[in-house]
């Protein structure tokens, strides 16, 4: 007679514990990737994101650049409007740029201040990595007493550390007969005072959590991803000589006297007139110069106008 089996085997027992290793081992392999790979592409999404920040905050700068021509009789070195931009280590045009702008949020709201600032940026090397740099950028809502060519280093009052871990930064400029340039200087042109028509910004963004000495994938020589964009520069330079002699021919056109000029130099003749027999309400012809009006006023009025009558003659 032969026996019933009631259990598993040693050998059974210690396949089902094999292969439940396995599966196990497979999974959580499975989901450490997954996990490496999902905190990846979020460090380069907060790469790319921090790259674009830096590109919008750079062309707002740009796009609102404000330049006065330096005229004739005016000393270089004591003309403050520059607009500046060198090339000291970057590969892609200007690392440091120095200029004025406008668009400057005002500080206090009770107060009329201007909107204009100085701007100025600069590429300088970091101290936490050898691989990577600092951007720091400066403002002052002064102008110079003169030229001044100098650009922020961090401690510089008004500076201040843009980005960390920058691994590339560049602006190139367009001129206006169409040729690009890596660098821009306004008070050395062989035609001064000009602005470029455009400008291009480069910048690479390095992972700023990112430890190549704890990373098996690290390769120094891979380039971090550059970003680009081309803005324009609307507002062109302003000549304030020109504005000046359009201000000085104007002031040399006389000013009219009007109607309310009149009637506040003779209150009597005015309160005078009756509202029922005059045609037209002198409230209407207040701003209006009284030697265009004097013909449709004066007839209702008791007496010749005193104080008016130079404008009246012209």
């Amino acid at each position: 007679m032969s026996r019933l089996r009631t259990g598993f085997s040693l050998i059974e027992m210690m396949a089902v514990v094999l292969f439940t290793g396995i599966v196990l081992v497979a999974t959580v392999d499975f989901y450490l990737d997954l996990a490496a790979s999902s905190r990846s592409a979020t460090d380069l999404t907060r790469t790319a994101r921090r790259g674009v920040a830096l590109l919008d905050k750079v062309a707002r700068d740009l796009e609102t650049a404000y330049l006065v021509q330096r005229p004739e009789e005016t000393d270089p070195f004591e003309h403050p409007w520059i607009f500046v931009a060198e090339t000291r280590a970057s590969d892609h045009g200007s690392d440091h740029l120095r200029f004025s702008r406008r668009g400057r949020t005002a500080r206090l709201d009770d107060a009329h201040e201007s909107d204009l600032e100085v701007v100025a940026y600069s590429l300088v090397a970091s101290e936490d990595r050898d691989d990577a740099f600092d951007l720091v950028r400066w403002s002052s809502p002064r102008l110079p007493d003169g030229l001044d060519r100098t650009y922020p280093v961090p401690g510089d009052e008004g500076a201040f550390i843009l980005a960390h871990d920058i691994g590339a930064f560049g602006v190139r400029f367009l001129d206006e007969e169409g040729a690009w340039h890596d660098h821009w200087d306004s008070s050395q042109l062989l035609e001064s005072s000009e602005l470029p028509a455009a400008a291009e910004i480069s910048i690479a963004v390095l992972d700023e959590n990112f430890d190549p000495e704890f990373s098996a994938d690290f390769d120094p020589q891979f380039p971090p991803e550059l970003l680009s964009r081309v803005v324009a520069l609307p507002m062109r330079p302003i000549d304030l000589s020109e504005i000046l002699a359009a201000e000085e021919d104007d002031d040399e056109d006389p000013e009219c006297v009007t109607v309310g000029e009149c009637r506040a130099l003779n209150p009597e003749l005015f309160d005078g007139i009756d509202p029922d027999a005059f045609p037209v309400d002198i409230n209407s012809l207040l701003n209006s110069c009284w030697n265009e009006s004097a013909a449709e006023v004066q007839p209702h009025l008791s007496g010749p106008v005193q104080g008016c009558e130079d404008a009246e003659d012209e």
